[in-house]
């Protein structure tokens, strides 16, 4: 599954047009398959169609599924990064 959107109320303040990639979602099953790389290959198609300068996602650099570097051999690189504070109630 992959769901994506655009945030044109941040461009301006960004410099840039952007698609941003809001969830990518493979069953364990079906995983090994390149059903990722399909579907974010086929949002950057889908993206730069519609004249957007980049393409951006989230993601948590320890997640155990190997995401971030299949981000980056799709050409993703890491440009922020932030941290998160919980605590469990």
């Amino acid at each position: 599954m992959h769901r994506a959107g655009r945030y044109e109320h941040d461009w301006a303040t960004q410099g840039y047009t952007a698609g941003y990639t809001e969830l990518l979602g493979v069953r364990r099953a079906y995983r090994g398959r390149r059903i990722a790389v399909a579907l974010l290959t086929h949002a950057l198609r889908v993206f730069a169609d519609d004249g957007m300068q980049h393409a951006e996602l989230d993601v948590d650099t320890d997640n155990p599924t190997g995401a971030p570097a299949l981000y980056t051999r799709l050409g993703y690189a890491k440009s922020e990064g932030s941290t998160l504070y919980a605590i469990e109630l």
